[in-house]
C-alpha cells in the first residue's frame, strides 16, 4: 500500500507539471490555430537559464524566477508571435509546422552552444534542505507539495482570468470569432500576442519545475516537456479542464508503469515510451 501511495504521489506531481506545459500549448493554439512544436524547447531553455542564474552565478532563487517568468519568458513569447507567427496569418498549415519546428531546432542549437552537453549539471529542488512532511506512512517532500500547489494556483488563476477579466473574455472572444471581436474594439493581434506570452511563461514554469526531478539534459528535458502534448490532445486542444485530467492520467500511468511493470525484457523497454503510447491512443 505504501508503494502504491508513493507512486500515486509522484504521478500527481509529474501530472501537474505536464498540466502546466499542456495548458500553455492549448492557450497558444486556441488563439492562433498554430501548434507550437517548440513549446518543450522553451521550457528547456528556461530551466537552463534558471540554473545559470541560481547555481552558476549565485542569484537568489526568487529574483531569478521573477526575471525568467515575469520578464524573459513573456517577452520571448511576444517576440515569437510578432516576428514568426503573425506573418503566418492565412498561410498553409505546413508552413506553420516548418516555422515552429525551425524554432525548436534553433533553441536546441542555441542551448548546445550556451551550455555544453558534456558538462554535468544538477538543479537543486526547491526547499531541498527542509524535512519531508509525514502523511500517515508516506513522506512527501516540500518540493512535491509546492509543485501541486503551484499547479492548482495556476489553474484557479486561469479560470478567473478567462471568466472574470476583460482581457480573458476578449481572448475567448478572439478564439470564437476574431472578426466580431475586432468590431467590439478588441485587437486580435494583441490578444494573440498576449496568449503566446502566457504560453511561453507556462512552458518556462513547467521546465523549471521539472528540471530538479530529472537530469539537466537539453534533449531529455525537451522531450519530457513534450510529453505534455499528449495531455493537450486529450483536451482536444480546447478544454483546459480536460487537459488537466489528461495530464494527471499520463503522470499516473508513467509512474505505475515504472513501479509495477516487470523490470526486464519487453516491459522495461516500453516504460519510457508510455507517453508516446498514450499519445498514439488519443490520436
Amino acid at each position: 500500500m505504501t508503494t502504491f501511495l508513493a507512486l500515486t504521489t509522484l504521478g500527481i506531481v509529474v501530472g501537474c507539471i505536464y498540466a502546466l506545459t499542456a495548458t500553455g500549448l492549448v492557450v497558444t493554439y486556441n488563439t492562433s490555430g498554430i501548434f507550437n512544436f517548440a513549446h518543450g524547447a522553451i521550457g528547456m531553455v528556461a530551466a537552463f537559464s534558471y540554473w545559470q542564474l541560481t547555481v552558476a552565478w549565485g542569484w537568489p532563487a526568487p529574483v531569478a524566477l521573477a526575471l525568467i517568468l515575469l520578464v524573459g519568458a513573456p517577452l520571448f513569447g511576444a517576440l515569437v508571435e510578432r516576428v514568426l507567427i503573425r506573418p503566418l496569418k492565412g498561410a498553409a498549415v505546413d508552413l506553420s509546422i516548418v516555422i515552429t519546428l525551425g524554432l525548436l531546432l534553433f533553441l536546441l542549437g542555441l542551448a548546445n552552444l550556451a551550455w555544453k552537453p558534456r558538462v554535468s549539471r544538477v538543479l537543486p529542488q526547491f526547499f531541498a534542505h527542509t524535512d519531508p512532511v509525514q502523511i500517515g506512512a508516506l513522506q512527501v517532500t516540500i518540493n512535491q507539495i509546492l509543485i501541486v500547489v503551484v499547479a492548482l494556483a495556476v489553474a484557479g488563476a486561469l479560470r478567473v482570468f478567462f471568466q472574470r477579466t476583460r482581457v480573458g473574455i476578449a481572448m475567448r472572444g478572439v478564439v470564437d470569432d476574431p472578426d466580431l471581436a475586432a468590431m467590439a474594439g478588441v485587437s486580435p493581434a494583441r490578444i494573440q500576442q498576449l496568449s503566446w506570452a502566457l504560453g511561453s511563461t507556462l512552458a518556462s514554469l513547467a521546465g523549471i519545475m521539472l528540471a530538479p526531478l530529472v537530469t539537466l539534459s537539453i534533449l531529455t528535458l525537451t522531450l519530457l516537456v513534450i510529453n505534455g502534448y499528449a495531455a493537450a490532445l486529450f483536451g482536444r486542444l480546447k478544454s483546459l479542464p480536460r487537459t488537466a485530467v489528461g495530464a494527471l492520467i499520463l503522470g499516473l500511468a508513467i509512474n505505475y508503469g515504472i513501479g509495477y511493470l516487470p523490470g526486464g525484457g519487453f516491459f522495461s523497454e516500453i516504460q519510457p515510451a508510455i507517453p508516446m503510447i498514450f499519445l498514439f491512443l488519443i490520436l
